[in-house]
This record gives C-alpha cells, sequence and structure tokens, in this order.
C-alpha cells in the first residue's frame, strides 16, 4: 500500500466514524475528525449517543475502509496554500486553527482506547460470563454498521476525500426541535435495552 492510499484509507476510517455517529443524533451535535501528517487519524464523536449507537459508529470505521474498492484514492493530495503576502489576517488566523485542532487531536488520540477495544467493553459489559451473548451482540453492532456504511457511503466519501486533502473536517446535526431529539434519543435507549433483553431470551 502506498502513502497516498494509506492515507485515503484512514480518511475513509474517520469519515465512517464521524458520519454514522452524527446521523445517529442529529441533535444540533457538533462533531470533528482529523488525518494526521503522520497517517494516524481520530475522530472526535458528538455528545448524546446511546452506547449503541456509539458502538456502531465504531465499527463503521472499518467497513468504511472497504470503500476504497468502489472509490480507489484520489490522484494526488492538495495541500492547502500557505498564507502569502497580501492574505487576510481571518486566512492566516484560520490555518493556524487548523493545526492547533490536529494538535489537540493527537493528544485525544493517545488517551483513546482502540476500535476494537471499544466494540469488546460493549459486547461484553453485563454479560461477563456468557460469551453467547457477547457473540450475538457482535453480530448485532457489525450488521448496524454494515448497513450504515452502505445507506450513508456516499457522504462517507464526500467527507472522506475533504479530510484526504485538508486533514480536518467539522460536522453538525440538522437544527431540530430539541425536546423531540431528547425525546427521541430516550426512546432509542430504550428499545436498544428491550433488544438486549429479547437476545437474552433467545
Amino acid at each position: 500500500m502506498t502513502k497516498r492510499e494509506a492515507r485515503w484509507a484512514t480518511a475513509l476510517h474517520e469519515a465512517g466514524h464521524l458520519v454514522v455517529a452524527v446521523r445517529a443524533n442529529r441533535w444540533r451535535v457538533k462533531a470533528s475528525a482529523y488525518v494526521m501528517d503522520d497517517g494516524s487519524g481520530v475522530a472526535v464523536f458528538p455528545h448524546g449517543l446511546t452506547r449503541f449507537d456509539s458502538t456502531t459508529a465504531t465499527a463503521a470505521a472499518e467497513r468504511a475502509e472497504g470503500l476504497a474498492r468502489l472509490y480507489p484514492a484520489p490522484a494526488r493530495q492538495r495541500r492547502p496554500a500557505m498564507p502569502k503576502p497580501g492574505f487576510t489576517a481571518e486566512r492566516i488566523r484560520a490555518a493556524a486553527s487548523i493545526e492547533s485542532q490536529q494538535q489537540a487531536a493527537r493528544a485525544c488520540f493517545t488517551q483513546a482506547s482502540g476500535d476494537a477495544e471499544s466494540i469488546a467493553a460493549w459486547c461484553i459489559a453485563g454479560h461477563e460470563t456468557d460469551p453467547r451473548e457477547w457473540a450475538r451482540r457482535y453480530r448485532r453492532v457489525q450488521a448496524a454498521a454494515r448497513l450504515a456504511v452502505w445507506r450513508y457511503q456516499v457522504e462517507i466519501v464526500t467527507v472522506a476525500l475533504k479530510l484526504f486533502h485538508t486533514g480536518v473536517v467539522r460536522m453538525e446535526g440538522d437544527e431540530q426541535d430539541e425536546a423531540a431529539l431528547r425525546q427521541r434519543a430516550k426512546n432509542r435507549s430504550q428499545d436498544d435495552e428491550r433488544a438486549d433483553e429479547a437476545t437474552e431470551h433467545r
């Protein structure tokens, strides 16, 4: 794999995290993702996700990498233009802001657990003595991730292209009624709990 292909895979990976997380919760959320020059990446999830939605967004990243088979890496990486004489102070501050955001994201990356560990923690939590339940929960979250990546693949690739070229993407959910969205989030959490209970009794 070339350096360009590796950066594209990272961009798809982080875009998968970001898009699925934001689409799971459109509650005026803000989320961001970064691809570093060394090829690493990190996505900062929005607040308000249920544990199942968060785990689905985590699992979606590996699935999103598979989109490289359908959408090959861009021909070359377009570097943002460096500030030149005559550039406004606002543009120079914007360039410095991206660098500072990437530094903050890198610090977050060093503290975060890996995707596999996060998925495993959700699968096992509350079912430590039942390995069959771990497997059922794993299949469930992987199926949800696969469906989400298929549903949002065009948006994932669009976000990945921006990540590939600029190294940073920020997304916001749709403006909707806050009370209604709080109720929807509560209902989704209850649905997740009922689904887990139904799985336990199979």
